[in-house]
């Protein structure tokens, strides 16, 4: 029985990944901290980096224009202040200007869902 389970949550697990190279948008995750945890393959068109580059080992806020990061900050508070109500912050956008690998900034358009840890 375990094993059929395990089985099971790995193919989900391909499933998804594969859902997110197939899709048309950059995909990320970031701890609270501000650190990526996975980024999409999107984001080498999008910035110029490969996943690999900014997953796990770059914080989030360094590459944010120093400008956004108020409005950034904001939208995290207002999750946190409701995470009993895990998606309380479900679709709320933020258009933030993040620098890219030439040191420019290109502007995204971020709806936010929260995942619970």
């Amino acid at each position: 029985m375990q094993q059929q389970m395990m089985r099971m949550l790995h193919s989900q697990m391909r499933q998804y990944w594969q859902l997110a190279q197939t899709c048309n948008d950059l995909i990320l995750h970031a701890s609270r901290q501000g650190v990526f945890l996975y980024m999409s393959h999107k984001c080498k068109r999008l910035l110029g980096y490969a996943p690999t580059e900014l997953s796990s080992s770059r914080a989030m806020i360094g590459t944010i224009h120093p400008d956004d990061l108020a409005e950034l900050r904001a939208l995290v508070a207002r999750a946190e202040a409701r995470e009993e109500e895990t998606r309380a912050a479900e679709g709320e956008k933020l258009t933030l200007r993040v620098r890219d690998k030439s040191n420019g900034y290109v502007p995204l358009r971020l709806p936010m869902y929260p995942v619970a840890e």
